[in-house]
């Protein structure tokens, strides 16, 4: 039974656990990355596999089913297969850092429309700020709190980290701070992750928040070259 809406998703999770590009990712991490560990790297197949046993999946997959693709920025760098891959990248750090229930909801959800303010494919420090303002419009289902949370998540994803306090105040979460917090690390994160879309060394491992997402630096370069050899 699928679990999922999009072909795309549905290639991503019919991995072979043989790992055909573990030469590819060897000599990347080798070439690229000779700060990580090899053995401390985890294989996609067995992330996906946890995932997909994880107590939250089916929630974490309705979120993602529900997408609204008609908002996303059109664009292969920008559009939908990085966000749902952001998406992805969000949920199994939500599930390896104990975030479930609304939390990891209100985390998914700024994955998958952060980059909905983007106009064009540069640097961007203003597309979170426009996001934030077309999400409060676009999605009136989330109200007070909840909504604040998303739009500064999404305001405060492309900004340096020192900012992150100035996007608290301006939404006052200044109570909300240990959860803000928490959740930009991983939507910074799951977004870094994405980074080999555009070359195999364009991940920078000191962007890296925390410390579990450095294990998942070889299944994020597979996973961007098991999609790309097989979708259209």
């Amino acid at each position: 039974m699928r679990k999922w809406k999009s072909d795309r998703i549905e290639t991503i999770f019919a991995h072979s656990a043989e790992e055909e590009h573990a030469e590819k990712i060897k000599a990347v991490l080798k070439d690229y990355y000779p700060e990580l560990d090899p053995r401390e790297q985890r294989s996609l197949p067995e992330i996906l596999d946890k995932l997909s046993a994880w107590k939250e999946f089916d929630d974490f997959s309705s979120i993602i089913n529900g997408l609204r693709s008609e908002v996303l920025y059109k664009s292969r760098v920008h559009g939908i297969w990085h966000i749902e891959r952001t998406a992805l990248w969000c949920g199994i750090l939500c599930m390896e850092l104990g975030v479930k229930g609304r939390m990891m909801e209100l985390c998914t959800v700024s994955a998958l429309y952060h980059d909905i303010g983007r106009i064009d494919e540069r640097e961007d420090g203003e597309h979170g700020r426009r996001g934030a303002e077309l999400f409060k419009n676009a999605f009136p289902e989330y109200t007070g709190r909840e909504r604040d949370l998303i739009c500064a998540l999404i305001e405060a994803h492309s900004l340096n980290d020192s900012d992150s306090g100035n996007i608290m105040e301006k939404f006052a979460l200044n109570d909300y701070e240990p959860e803000y917090q928490m959740l930009l690390k991983i939507l910074k994160d799951a977004d870094a992750l994405e980074r080999f879309r555009l070359t195999e060394h364009s991940l920078a491992t000191h962007y890296l928040r925390n410390k579990i997402s450095l294990s998942f630096v070889g299944a994020a370069l597979d996973m961007v070259l098991y999609q790309n050899n097989n979708n259209e």
